[in-house]
């Protein structure tokens, strides 16, 4: 069959993931500019970037061009936006689009390593091939969206967590809590799995993790969302990761369904 030629390969996991980041530079630098003042697509709907541009000019959390201090947004994806900004002096949004096709092209390449070690190469050709030619995704590399960063940290998460399955060391377990932190650290809707991942890996599920990894993972996790936790205190009186913006994308996506026979594609037209 096809699969299994391309299979053979070597080194197909990187073609697919150059098919990826060609894919999603195609798309955002060439039909998005086309396309995105008719479909209603902003750039910048979440204002990531005037945080981004905080960091990198103000060095606090901020909104440029005001430095009042902010907390209503992860700092991950704001953070990697003012790296980006440093190095290229500035390049925006253009380095953030750039790295964003580079960051889908590794995503393919962590789906196909993962598919590979649960299953066979086979079908690891075929999930990172799909995945290659998402629409969806694609389309997430062009703006200016926590989303393209978050499926990377998530699928990480779950590659981590095979990964500490088939080599229970104290390493895979520190790598696991690493990546929740990071996780919860972009978008606060995963705090859960601070918990819920050391305690789901305890179950007699192939190989058990002993209670001293779990609690390397719970403690590494801990440790990553901590100072920022205390910084949010500090700042607004509430120890959480985000503040201000819970619960935000469980009432939009609520309003997306109600209203999908009227505005089937976006809901900016609701907003008008």
């Amino acid at each position: 069959t096809i699969l299994l030629r391309l299979s053979r390969i070597r080194g197909i996991n990187w073609y697919i993931g150059l098919i990826g980041t060609s894919l999603s530079l195609a798309f955002t630098f060439l039909i998005y500019p086309a396309i995105g003042d008719s479909g209603h697509a902003i750039l910048d709907p979440d204002l990531h970037g005037p945080l981004g541009f905080g960091i990198w000019k103000f060095h606090t959390f901020s909104y440029y061009p005001t430095p009042e201090l902010a907390s209503s947004r992860g700092p991950l994806y704001p953070t990697f936006i003012a790296g980006l900004l440093a190095l290229t002096d500035g390049w925006w949004p253009y380095s953030v689009q750039l790295a964003q096709c580079i960051l889908f092209g590794l995503l393919c390449v962590l789906v196909f390593w993962t598919a590979k070690t649960l299953w066979n190469t086979s079908l690891a050709v075929l999930a990172a091939g799909l995945c290659a030619v998402d629409p969806f995704l694609i389309w997430y590399t062009s703006r200016i969206l926590v989303e393209t960063l978050m499926t990377f940290l998530f699928t990480a998460l779950v590659a981590s967590v095979v990964l500490v399955k088939q080599r229970p060391t104290p390493w895979t377990a520190l790598l696991v809590g690493l990546i929740i932190g990071l996780s919860v650290m972009t978008k606060s809707i995963y705090t859960p799995f601070l918990v819920l991942t050391p305690l789901l890996l305890l179950l007699p599920f192939g190989k058990r993790l002993t209670p001293a990894l779990a609690a390397i993972i719970l403690i590494s996790g801990i440790l990553v969302v901590t100072p920022w936790t205390i910084r949010n205190g500090r700042v607004t009186g509430i120890f959480a990761p985000e503040v201000g913006r819970t619960g935000f994308t469980l009432h939009q996506g609520n309003d997306f369904v109600e209203d999908f026979g009227r505005a089937p594609f976006s809901i900016s037209a609701l907003n008008t």
